[in-house]
């Protein structure tokens, strides 16, 4: 009984790519951690960039944060539907027509960042106020069976299976200021720090710290805490090593 990692038993094929490999601990603390890390991620974006797309017709960065919070609340829906003891079956939803119909690239940035936060605070709250017989409830989504302690382990692996897409697709794409000796400040595409790896190994933008080596002939350039992104008069991605004034 209680939110503990979900038996194979308790839910279908179609799900095992979010629970194949569920986190160990306490699921809660989990999913805050997240939550900051996600905060981290895009909090560290300017504006500007939140209409990225590494390549015409995916999603925006913001098309893909307003599908992580669209998803949380239906997710955290079917979690008080089951965790109530109901057993009508739910309908999935196409994420597509979804996106379509947000307009997120309309809304700044912060906002949907906030909205997000919201999101998950509010499962949060949910799940710690369910009984523990709650979690063994069995229901249907998506024409699948499920029980309920499924659900916020989903919500976690899809969560975590669109920021490694933001970190291996959209981050080596993204330009970034930093700080070199001198007063000065030069371009560089966030993909060169460490080879096509290099986003995948980073944890946030916001939380990046990693020594650049620097080409022959240029200053020597250090990256830490507290990175400053390029916000002004920035277009997208250009050629690396390009040269910004301070």
């Amino acid at each position: 009984m209680g939110l503990h990692r979900p038996q194979p038993s308790e839910y279908g094929e179609a799900y095992a790519h979010y629970l194949g490999a569920p986190p160990e601990g306490d699921l809660l603390a989990v999913l805050q951690a997240q939550g900051a890390d996600v905060a981290a991620l895009f909090g560290a974006l300017p504006e500007n960039q939140g209409v990225y797309r590494y390549a015409p017709g995916k999603w925006s960065l913001k098309d893909l944060l307003q599908h992580l919070s669209d998803a949380e609340r239906i997710f955290a829906y079917r979690i008080l539907r089951l965790g109530r003891g109901d057993a009508t079956p739910l309908p999935g939803f196409e994420e597509d027509d979804y996106a379509a119909s947000a307009k997120a690239d309309a809304h700044d940035l912060a906002a949907l960042l906030a909205d997000f936060l919201a999101a998950r605070e509010a499962t949060l709250a949910l799940c710690r106020s369910l009984p523990e017989a709650a979690w063994d409830f069995k229901g249907t989504t998506s024409g699948k069976q499920i029980t309920t302690r499924c659900i916020p382990y989903i919500i976690h692996g899809h969560a975590a299976h669109h920021l490694a897409v933001i970190r291996e697709r959209y981050l080596p794409g993204i330009e970034i200021i930093l700080p070199v000796l001198e007063g000065r400040h030069q371009l560089v595409q966030l993909g060169r720090f460490r080879g096509a790896e290099a986003a995948h190994q980073l944890p946030a933008l916001g939380h990046l710290l990693v020594a650049v080596q620097p080409e022959e002939g240029a200053l020597p350039v250090a990256l830490g805490i507290g990175l400053r992104l390029h916000q002004e008069g920035h277009r997208g991605p250009g050629p690396p090593g390009q040269e910004a004034p301070p």
